[in-house]
């Protein structure tokens, strides 16, 4: 973890540090914006990549003749 999130900051109770520190991994982890995934926040990319492999998979089962059992919503 990054220490920008608490360093030279003074908290009045632990709970407020923690939430603190859950609201920084949830921007982290869900909305921040990366260049390594074309501008996109890693949830986007995520969804994204699942779509795609969704698609591949259900035209790969429909050649061997199988029928897919799942759909990725999106």
């Amino acid at each position: 973890m990054k220490t920008e999130i608490y360093y030279g900051k003074k908290w009045a109770t632990t709970d407020e540090l923690c939430e603190a520190i859950d609201e920084y991994m949830l921007f982290y982890n869900q909305k921040r914006i990366t260049l390594k995934f074309d501008g996109l926040t890693i949830a986007e990319h995520r969804q994204t990549v699942l779509r795609s492999l969704s698609s591949f998979l259900c035209k790969w089962f429909c050649l061997v003749g199988w029928e897919p059992v799942w759909v990725v919503q999106g």
